[in-house]
């Protein structure tokens, strides 16, 4: 997982931080970007109720960490793979929350630069959807917990979002086009998660190191985690 954090570290956190907090889907406003940030998660997962409902009842049943033994799993990883398909506009969603041109530019920039970043990292499985809600929920935890998942806790953690996504009706019936929607959404969020958090580590800001915290926060809410 050090090297993810590594990776999406942006480098441009001062525009971040001068953003409004609009709902990138529907323009409604907030009272804080991580509110922000999180309802266009939820917005994405809402969608997907079963989905979103089994994965809370899995992850309430076992922690994200390595089993003693490994156990036997139901389903391969393959399992969750997806052929990407449709318009790649989650940078674009994400980014039209500046409030000018030139701040709407760099982010855009910026967020199109997350995915394929992290995309471009030894063993990581693309377009699957347990790697994409592992990697959301894991940077939620190191950012709360202040510490590295360990290889074996992040794969544990992944086996257990994959049995969870394969064995729920919905997505059986989920189409190309919205997997890869819900892919981008928790790739490229959790990526600008994880990315503030190192910059704000690195620079001794403490409100940006909040504001990571609050997205945290909010996303392991979304399946009533703490």
């Amino acid at each position: 997982m050090r090297s993810l954090l590594l990776v999406v570290a942006l480098a441009s956190s001062s525009a971040l931080a001068q953003m409004p907090y609009t709902n990138i889907l529907n323009g409604n406003q907030y009272s804080s970007m991580s509110a922000a940030y999180a309802n266009f998660v939820s917005t994405q997962l809402a969608r997907r109720d079963s989905i979103r409902a089994s994965m809370r009842s899995s992850l309430a049943k076992a922690p994200p960490s390595a089993p003693a033994a490994a156990p036997a799993y139901k389903f391969e990883l393959a399992a969750t793979d997806f052929k990407p398909t449709g318009a790649r506009t989650v940078p674009d969603q994400l980014s039209a929350a500046g409030k000018t041109p030139e701040e709407r530019a760099q982010l855009l920039e910026m967020l199109r630069a997350i995915l394929p970043a992290i995309e471009a990292q030894p063993g990581v499985r693309k377009n699957n959807l347990s790697t994409a809600l592992t990697l959301l929920f894991a940077m939620a935890i190191q950012t709360l917990a202040d510490r590295e998942l360990s290889d074996p806790e992040a794969e544990g953690l992944q086996r257990l979002m994959n049995e969870a996504i394969a064995e729920t009706p919905a997505f059986k019936t989920m189409s190309a086009q919205k997997r890869t929607a819900l892919y981008d959404a928790c790739m490229i969020t959790g990526g600008l998660m994880a990315g503030i958090a190192s910059n704000a580590k690195e620079s001794g800001d403490v409100a940006q190191l909040q504001l990571a915290k609050d997205m945290a926060k909010q996303t392991l809410a979304l399946f009533d985690l703490k």
